[in-house]
């Protein structure tokens, strides 16, 4: 886990509140049997672009027995992520949020080691995120088929404003042999 994160994304009330909620867990800055994203934590880990970032996970029993996981990611923006004016380009919050969801997946080991492949992702566009900024990403699993996994997600901003949602499926690699 990045510290300076942490402690940068602590003094945001918005998301001080989700760090301190019961049961949530801080991922690393780079999960687990990851390849280190190169597009992300290269490219994009730019003193203007993406500035923080902080993965939080929940896996829980809920009352009726059943496993509920959700997660969040935290994130800095630059306008070094802009595409007109100081609006955060749609094609990197895409990236973001694909990047988000593969996140989620491994910190709750819902690939079970196998690791995933992005089957769909489909993203609407509510309202613009401004720059600089900061953006939290919330995640939970609608369903769980076989190897697929359908994910929801949103991404809301300071003001409370949800400014993108997003529906995707994920599909767990194969056992090498099989």
């Amino acid at each position: 886990m990045d510290s300076d994160s942490l402690e940068y994304f602590r003094t945001i009330p918005q998301c001080a509140d989700i760090i301190n909620r019961p049961g949530m867990k801080i991922g690393p800055s780079i999960p687990p049997r990851s390849h280190a994203n190169p597009f992300v934590n290269q490219t994009l880990n730019q003193p203007d672009g993406l500035k923080h970032q902080l993965f939080l996970f929940r896996n829980e029993i809920d009352p009726q027995g059943a496993l509920d996981r959700e997660g969040f990611a935290f994130l800095a923006l630059g306008h070094g992520v802009t595409g007109q004016g100081d609006v955060a380009h749609g094609g990197f919050l895409s990236a973001m949020m694909d990047h988000v969801f593969g996140s989620f997946i491994r910190l709750t080991n819902l690939d079970q080691g196998l690791g995933m492949f992005t089957g769909a992702l489909n993203l609407l566009y509510h309202a613009p995120v401004f720059v600089p900024a900061v953006i939290i990403f919330s995640v939970k699993v609608a369903r769980i088929e076989r190897r697929k996994i359908y994910l929801d997600a949103s991404i809301v901003d300071m003001r409370g404003d949800t400014c993108t949602t997003a529906e995707a499926i994920f599909v767990q690699k194969r056992p090498e042999g099989l």
